[in-house]
């Protein structure tokens, strides 16, 4: 089965947070996307990225953060941005491709539906510099570099008394326009990627979602050592993508804001709902 990866980026409302297949090499993250992807439009104008792994084995997590690269050949001033990822993007594909043979397999089973700006021949090269490390496991931190390890305690602000919503009315907003798979994703509780805002740039963390009160539950003193800014900015992602056919991954990306109300709980108020499912993507704004 084949291990994705989230990957952090920011848009003009706040973080974007988006699975990839990728690999690690020389000290980077690297991974192939579509040249006409949102991300790639991002990562042009805001370079710093986080990328969240994860090992089931250990139940441990991995967060790295640093800035990013796209490396497109149709765009020969690219080799400026990294030259050393440049010499050794023919070694990081192959690793890519190695490492996610099932991935091309479904998009060889998908072939006659994947339109031409999924398609192989219209993919870059993205790559990530880990500048800064976090390890976690069981909710504990056993290891940190960088930025990370510097755990000073930062300010946040508690939400206000009667401001999370209960299921219902608001469920039913999230909900509107969406297809039966994503409408489940929504309402039902279980393992989400939430993006926030440092003072490093975006990052992304496992969280545990309730849809009854929308809130998120994160391991306890993530916040304080990811510097995170809360009230803020963030986004919350809810897929189905263990598939290898392209076509039948299924996702939601709730965006807005969030706050805080203990010190492992975040209300999230969505102000704007993107789903996919297979090549269909789409962005409504909740009323």
């Amino acid at each position: 089965m084949t291990r994705f990866q989230h990957l952090a980026v920011t848009a003009n409302d706040g973080p974007h947070v988006t699975l990839l297949a990728g690999v690690d090499l020389a000290g980077r993250f690297w991974a192939t996307t579509s040249a006409s992807a949102a991300k790639v439009r991002m990562i042009r104008s805001r370079t710093r990225t986080a990328v969240l792994r994860s090992d089931d084995a250990i139940g441990g997590w991995t967060l790295t953060a640093g800035h990013a690269v796209i490396l497109d050949a149709r765009r020969p001033c690219d080799v400026l941005a990294d030259p050393m990822a440049i010499a050794l993007s023919g070694i990081a594909l192959g690793r890519i491709g190695l490492a996610n043979a099932d991935q091309l397999i479904g998009y060889f089973d998908d072939r006659g539906a994947v339109p031409d700006r999924w398609s192989l021949t219209s993919r870059v090269l993205l790559v990530v510099h880990n500048e800064h490390r976090l390890t976690w496991q069981a909710g504990q931190i056993v290891g940190a570099t960088g930025a990370f390890a510097d755990a000073d305690r930062v300010s946040q602000k508690r939400a206000e008394r009667g401001r999370r919503w209960r299921s219902g009315a608001f469920s039913k907003q999230l909900c509107a326009g969406l297809s039966p798979h994503q409408t489940e994703l929504v309402r039902r509780p279980g393992p989400c990627a939430v993006g926030l805002s440092t003072t490093l740039g975006p990052v992304v963390v496992p969280g545990l979602w309730h849809p009854d009160d929308s809130s998120v539950r994160l391991d306890p003193g993530l916040l304080t050592r990811l510097r995170a800014i809360v009230p803020g900015p963030c986004s919350v992602t809810l897929d189905d993508s263990h598939v290898a056919r392209p076509s039948m991954k299924v996702g939601v990306m709730l965006r807005g804001t969030t706050q805080l109300m203990t010190n492992d709980l975040l209300f999230v108020h969505a102000a704007r709902v993107t789903s996919w499912d297979g090549f269909l993507a789409a962005t409504t704004n909740v009323a």
